[in-house]
């Protein structure tokens, strides 16, 4: 997902990135592991809070600066 000039990804293994990129590159900016289980469903943005799911999680990060 795409927000605020950066890539907000998250893998099927639960790990989350925040990315910038340009030109140049991919600069990861930060990453966590924040879920245990397969994660297939996109990350959803919502104001300032992130919601995640795996299988059996359902997850939501304020995001506030």
């Amino acid at each position: 997902m795409y927000a605020d000039e950066k890539l907000i990804l998250l893998d099927e293994d639960g790990h989350l990135a925040l990315v910038r990129v340009s030109p140049n590159g991919m600069n990861v900016m930060a990453k966590a592991a924040v879920l245990a289980r397969t994660a297939w469903t996109p990350p959803t943005l919502v104001g300032t809070t992130l919601y995640l799911r795996d299988r059996r999680t359902i997850m939501a990060l304020d995001l506030k600066r």
